[in-house]
């Protein structure tokens, strides 16, 4: 009550004699307002951190991987390749790495690869061994 009625008085703090701003002063509205603005900007900071962050690593996290073996689904080099243009069609533009297990892959005819096999500027189409392993190609 006394606050209202006059809003020039302060809060003292005994131990440390620190003298806070009435939070009906002036001083202390500004205050009330400062801190009111910086957990707004804090908060504002975290949202976007957090839907910008997808879209920052998007191209590390768009990275794909065709995997080549003669039993699994795609078994063949130009089913890869195939498999790649579709990628590139529906818009993929960051790094593809066809993995080509062990095995003989034969080819009826040769293997021709075109533009629409390359990669966009800034990313990789990487055609590459599996680990340890020794893929055969045979023909074309």
């Amino acid at each position: 009550m006394i606050r209202l009625l006059f809003p020039e008085l302060r809060r003292t703090c005994v131990e440390c004699s620190f003298v806070a701003p009435s939070p009906y002063s002036k001083a202390g509205f500004d205050n009330i307002q400062n801190k009111a603005r910086d957990k707004v900007r804090l908060w504002s900071a975290r949202l976007a951190m957090l839907f910008l962050c997808p879209f920052l690593y998007a191209g590390a996290l768009s990275a794909q991987t065709i995997i080549v073996s003669p039993g699994g689904d795609v078994g063949t080099l130009s089913a890869a390749r195939d498999a790649v243009r579709v990628l590139r069609a529906a818009g993929e533009t960051g790094d593809i790495d066809v993995v080509i297990q062990d095995g003989v892959y034969a080819l009826d005819q040769t293997l021709v690869f075109g533009p629409e096999d390359s990669a966009p500027k800034g990313a990789v189409t990487r055609y590459r061994a599996a680990e340890g392993a020794s893929p055969l190609i045979s023909g074309g």
